[in-house]
């Protein structure tokens, strides 16, 4: 408390006035501090309040969006699926197997077809068939496989195929249109018997024909024979 002087110049009542405004504006100071230091405090907790607040409501919005998103992707996937289905459950593209076969089966169907050629109302064919060129044909490919060769049945029978195929497969790159091919390839053992190969065919003597090769070496002989007919 402040202390009360008595002056030479004035009264006791003025004294006591003057300390008691000091004292009242000391608290006011101290008041206003409190207050000051209060009011900090409070604004605080009033912006954490309302920042949860906000995050709360932004987790929610999130939240409802994405349900919202999968609910649309879920939707727009069972409309694909009924799209790619039949009246009947099925899809579009199934067939059934009761009446319809599958590809593979057609496939393998259609490769058993026979070809038909289309009819060019000829009476005979636009080139003869070269039969000095294939007796030079048959002539070359049973020298060049037999020439070295020992006489052996089971290897002669499998070299009577392979030849009978490569002889086939020369007179093909003549490109000779409209001849069906025949080709006849006998291999023998050679100890000096006699041997007689006949064959007897219906056919056109005007425009089909064959041609035919005897090879032989110290063990072994070989006849090739080719025949081609006209096919219109």
């Amino acid at each position: 408390m402040a202390r009360v002087r008595e002056s030479p110049g004035g009264s006791a009542e003025a004294s006591l006035k003057a300390g008691t405004e000091l004292v009242q504006k000391r608290s006011r100071i101290l008041g206003g501090r409190e207050e000051s230091q209060l009011h900090p405090g409070c604004k605080s907790g009033s912006s954490n309040s309302s920042n949860y607040a906000g995050q709360k409501e932004d987790q929610i919005i999130m939240a409802d969006m994405a349900k919202d998103r999968r609910t649309h992707l879920l939707k727009k996937r069972e409309s694909h699926q009924l799209a790619q289905k039949g009246p009947q459950g099925r899809p579009k593209n199934s067939m059934n197997d009761a009446s319809h076969p599958d590809e593979s089966s057609q496939r393998s169907d259609v490769s058993h077809l026979p070809i038909k050629m289309e009819n060019t109302y000829q009476l005979g064919p636009a080139r003869l068939f070269p039969t000095v060129v294939v007796k030079n044909l048959l002539k070359d490919v049973l020298t060049n496989s037999l020439e070295e060769e020992h006489y052996e049945p089971e290897f002669c029978r499998q070299m009577t195929k392979t030849i009978s195929e490569v002889i086939k497969g020369r007179i093909k790159d003549l490109n000779i249109p409209r001849y069906k091919l025949i080709v006849l390839v006998h291999i023998g053992q050679l100890k000096k018997q006699g041997i007689l190969i006949g064959s007897r065919c219906l056919w056109d003597p005007k425009n089909d024909t064959f041609s035919s090769y005897v090879f032989r070496n110290a063990s072994l002989f070989a006849l090739a024979s080719v025949y081609a007919v006209y096919f219109e």
